[in-house]
């Protein structure tokens, strides 16, 4: 048994970590893995918009879930609620505030409470705008504590703004409307605001010539793919699981059929985002060395080995180079 304790230890990790590989669960019946999976650009690089939706949700919130109305909503959902069901996202609690003086500038007290809705921060949002900008000039290692928190909290707003605006003008009837009766100022608006680029480019371009909304917008060349987003929207807007999933699809075999490289990178990403090897590493690592502090007072013949086992199956989850994001071409600006 001692022999074979530490390679027990060993497998059982491994299958904790392989069992994070599995995509989730249908929510409602929507896929929202197939949808996390489709390719954008932002920030320079193509990536899946489970990477978009991970990382926005932990700049605004802090984290990549959150509990409201009695369930977890996870950071692709959100995404999907903030493009294009503004209204319902308005309403969840997603901006983290800390800073007591900034609660204060929103009329609300500290309370063990520090999680707030888009609604809430509405009828003061001229006053934190006026607020951040009044500070922008002054160097970020010379600001006070509440005013490097009022930056961050408007930076975050500006944030979500973004998002909302970024597939259809917020507030709209939606993308569909938005190709039947193309508005150069609406048009303008989402190529300006735009937080990503969902648009792929024509099949022989490179990838980094994804298009916004807006750029795509009366592009004979970019009927299928704005179609097909305004389809995902349209579903999601009305809570069709059906239509929703068949536009999905339809807009993954768009962006294969011009750009199967960036599909098969958003799907290598999504896993690596799913697997999250670094926290699972850390706790692996962690385990690992509280039981071999336990060793140190009870069974170390037995602990010991079972410890070093930890150690290796940490290693073994955790990459020894950058995530496969780093790989991905960089836009040359």
């Amino acid at each position: 048994m001692k022999k074979r304790l530490p390679w027990i230890v060993f497998a059982i990790a491994l299958c904790g970590a392989a069992a994070a590989l599995f995509p989730p669960a249908s929510v409602r019946g929507f896929n929202l893995d197939a949808f996390a999976s489709l390719p954008v650009l932002e920030g320079g690089r193509v990536k899946p918009l489970d990477s978009v939706a991970r990382n926005a949700l932990l700049t605004i919130r802090s984290q990549q879930s959150f509990f409201f109305e009695g369930r977890t909503v996870g950071p692709d959902e959100w995404l999907l609620e903030v493009l294009f069901r503004p209204a319902v996202a308005d309403a969840q609690p997603v901006f983290v505030i800390n800073d007591p003086e900034v609660l204060g500038l929103i009329g609300l007290k500290q309370t063990s409470d520090r999680y707030f809705s888009f609604a809430t921060l509405g009828p003061h949002l001229d006053e934190i705008e006026r607020q951040a900008e009044a500070v922008r000039g002054i160097d970020a290692k010379e600001r006070t504590h509440f005013q490097g928190a009022v930056v961050n909290l408007f930076d975050r707003i500006v944030l979500y703004y973004r998002l909302q605006n970024t597939i259809q003008v917020a507030g709209s009837a939606g993308l569909a409307a938005e190709i039947q009766a193309v508005s150069p100022e609406r048009q303008a608006r989402l190529t300006e605001l735009a937080a990503f680029r969902p648009v792929p480019p024509p099949q022989g371009e490179t990838s980094d010539s994804f298009r916004s909304v807006g750029q795509a917008l009366g592009s004979a060349t970019a009927e299928a793919a704005l179609s097909a987003l305004g389809s995902v929207g349209a579903g999601w807007t009305a809570q069709d699981p059906a239509e929703f999933n068949q536009a999905v699809r339809e807009l993954l075999a768009v962006d294969a059929g011009s750009q199967p490289s960036a599909v098969s990178h958003g799907s290598s990403e999504q896993l690596f985002n799913r697997a999250q090897p670094f926290y699972l590493g850390m706790i692996l690592y962690l385990l690992a060395l509280l039981v071999l502090f336990v060793s140190w007072i009870w069974k170390p013949q037995l602990l010991q080995p079972a410890a070093f086992a930890l150690l290796v199956a940490a290693r073994s989850c955790t990459p020894r180079v950058s995530s496969p994001a780093s790989s991905c071409k960089v836009v040359r600006r």
